[in-house]
């Protein structure tokens, strides 16, 4: 708020020029010859007055914005042009020179209204910016219009000479759009005083709603009448994070400003909205919403938190993954081999010796097969080579032929999936698969790997004896190796049979 004193010497100052321009106007020449002098000389001072005082008024309440400095302006100019109707060349341009201010400060007023800064990259884009900006612009933009309107129709009557009787009440609309117009500007100036009713609906809907992530948020967005809102919450170690516990960054731009909460000295959020909006009213909306928020934060900080135990679980897994894929590769390409070489080295021997010998010799080579078959079922348990070469679909179909119990693939997918997907799927399939031949005895097991969306869904079914306990630790594993890729694993076992499934997200 200004002070008194300043709001009084801008009102006398303000009087006193339009007591000016109406002596130019009564004592000038025949300025006023034209229309009815003393209608004429009512609407020049109902203008300029008008102008002037509501800009003085909004000055005084919203010292922050140029816009009721402007409108003083306006009027000021406006009065100034009636210093042309007095005789003689000086007051003659004055009064043009004031006529051409009193345009130009319109121009400025329009472009510049709230805050009575034109923009940088114009009134059209500042226009597109946000439903607030066009809210908040809409009086001065619609009082311009309608001005060009009248000013227009004004002219076409001249131009078409239509009838006195009609050219005469045209040649006021002008002048009456811009007694009105000023009045209408304050009223929106002034709009947020009107609207710090809703701070008191914040408070309460806040204290009625049901907690949640972003609550906090679309409550502040309507009580600011911004859809474009943004929050943040500060972490300790100095990220940002939005009601989920995702990491974000704000900071100003164009257009945009932003607002830091603090609570007993300690930054609780960040708000970043339309440069339209009130300061001061989004600082009592804040301080309103700051429980709220504190709340939020700390809601925001845990999920965080969530987000990096999953994440780190996530990445432990894959380094799990890719050392089973490490210690497959060395079996499959270093014992594995050599035992096979030894094997036929064994039965080159054996071709050459004759006797009790090459039996023995032949009981050694089998031993090996049977070591080479057991080491390459190891090394497809800790990861399958045909899972990283040919994909889901290929594994899943050799897994089957390896069962012991017959197994019906009823859907696969055709394309390929994220490697820790597929490897997740695989397992999936292969641990029920082993509990269906080992302890449920199951006559029948079918399997569906199907995509739905972002996600990929894994269905194992038996027939058996049920039974099955998910804390087990073949499911228990399971259970955290679906969970660590952000998926859902349920198991439903009865004495009809055993339905193990998961959801992982593949997008």
């Amino acid at each position: 708020m200004l002070s008194r004193t300043r709001v009084a010497v801008a009102a006398v100052a303000t009087a006193a020029t339009g007591c000016g321009a109406a002596t130019a106007l009564v004592v000038g020449d025949d300025r006023l010859t034209d229309r009815a002098p003393v209608v004429e000389l009512l609407v020049i001072l109902a203008v300029g007055w008008s102008f002037a005082g509501c800009g003085l008024a909004g000055w005084a309440r919203r010292p922050a914005s140029r816009t009721g400095a402007l409108m003083m302006s306006a009027g000021l100019a406006w009065f100034l042009r009636t210093a042309a109707a007095f005789p003689g060349p000086v007051p003659h341009a004055i009064g043009r020179l004031a006529g051409v201010l009193f345009l130009v400060v319109l121009v400025v007023l329009v472009a510049g209204y709230p805050d009575g800064r034109p923009p940088a990259r114009g009134l059209l884009r500042r226009w597109r910016v946000s439903p607030l900006r066009r809210r908040a612009q809409a009086p001065a933009i619609a009082g311009g219009v309608v001005l060009l309107a009248a000013v227009g129709v004004r002219f076409l009557g001249d131009l078409l000479a239509w009838p006195r009787a009609v050219t005469v009440p045209l040649g006021w609309l002008p002048e009456l759009t811009l007694v009105l117009w000023p009045p209408v500007l304050l009223l929106g100036l002034l709009r947020d005083r009107l609207d710090r009713a809703t701070i008191g609906e914040l408070v309460l809907t806040l204290s009625r709603d049901a907690p949640g992530p972003g609550r906090v948020r679309d409550a502040l967005a309507r009580a600011l009448r911004d859809d474009s809102l943004e929050v943040a919450f500060p972490l300790p170690g100095g990220e940002q994070v939005d009601a989920a516990g995702r990491p974000v960054r704000l900071t100003g731009t164009t257009g945009r400003a932003v607002t830091v909460v603090d609570r007993d000295g300690d930054p609780i959020a960040a708000l970043r909205y339309d440069a339209t909006a009130d300061p001061v009213l989004v600082r009592e909306a804040a301080a309103a919403a700051g429980l709220a928020l504190q709340n939020e934060r700390l809601r925001a900080e845990a999920l965080a938190r969530l987000d990096e135990v999953r994440q780190s679980r996530a990445r432990i897994l894959a380094a799990a993954d890719a050392a089973r894929r490490s210690v497959e590769r060395d079996l499959h390409d270093g014992a594995q081999q050599r035992l096979i070489g030894a094997a036929l080295a064994l039965r080159l021997v054996r071709g050459r010796i004759d006797g009790p010998e090459a039996a023995e010799l032949a009981t050694i080579a089998d031993e090996l097969d049977a070591a080479v078959r057991e080491l390459r079922e190891l090394a497809r348990g800790l990861h399958p080579t045909v899972l990283s070469d040919g994909g889901l679909g290929p594994a899943l179909t050799s897994l089957a032929e390896r069962s012991p119990v017959p197994v019906a693939l009823a859907v696969l997918p055709a394309r390929r999936l994220p490697e820790a997907v597929e490897v997740g799927c695989y397992f999936v399939v292969a641990e029920a698969l082993t509990n269906a031949a080992k302890h449920a005895g199951a006559q029948q097991v079918r399997v569906a790997v199907e995509l739905d969306g972002d996600s990929v869904r894994v269905e194992v079914a038996d027939d058996g004896r049920g039974g099955a306990d998910p804390a087990g630790s073949g499911l228990r594993g399971l259970a955290d190796r679906v969970a660590a890729l952000g998926g859902r694993f349920d198991v439903t076992s009865t004495s009809n049979g055993t339905r193990v499934s998961a959801e992982l997200p593949c997008g």
